[in-house]
């Protein structure tokens, strides 16, 4: 059975793997579609978070959402959602037994943005910079972890400046790292609500 259960994850990964590769090429060559809507950014993350929560309890991750009054943003819901569950998984794959991960929603100047910050190993000041280039993994990520594609930020980022926003990640080693997307306002970007 155990044998069986490893088969179905790897299958699993590389489906996944595979699927944001395809994903990620359509939107370099400009053919990703959105579906577009004014959304209450909480709504889009607080089911992501309750998705995660079996892996947070299952490693002891201490896995907490705050959610501030924002305004409505411009984005595809769905892929709003894989954004900040593939954020969400890496804190989660990267934080030790006993960690924390903090996720919230907070008005920005350009609408509202979402954080998640993790207590994992933190990333190299040299890494930061390239850590959303497709392939490249940190040299903190790859030291007694599961090898990871390189391919998950390198998408994030696709995804993010795909529907006018942004996305940064500031770390300290030994103390963590916060991932940071910022979506545009639908009263900026000209919408009306939906």
């Amino acid at each position: 059975m155990k044998l069986l259960n490893s088969m179905r994850e790897n299958i699993d990964k590389i489906a996944h793997f595979s699927n944001q590769f395809l994903d990620l090429s359509k939107v370099e060559a400009g053919m990703m579609e959105y579906n577009y809507a004014s959304t209450d950014l909480a709504a889009v993350v607080r089911p992501v978070i309750e998705d995660a929560g079996v892996t947070a309890a299952r490693k002891e991750i201490d896995l907490t959402f705050e959610a501030s009054s924002t305004p409505e943003v411009w984005v595809d819901r769905e892929k709003c959602a894989e954004i900040v569950g593939n954020l969400l998984n890496n804190a989660l794959k990267y934080t030790e037994k006993g960690g924390k991960v903090d996720v919230a929603v907070a008005p920005c100047p350009r609408g509202a943005v979402v954080t998640v910050r993790d207590t994992g190993p933190g990333i190299p000041p040299q890494d930061l910079q390239k850590i959303f280039n497709k392939f490249y993994r940190s040299s903190s990520a790859v030291k007694g972890r599961s090898r990871g594609t390189g391919i998950g930020l390198a998408f994030v980022k696709a995804l993010v400046e795909g529907q006018g926003g942004k996305v940064y990640a500031t770390s300290r080693m030994g103390a963590g790292s916060t991932f940071t997307v910022e979506f545009v306002a639908s009263k900026v970007r000209g919408r009306s609500k939906a």
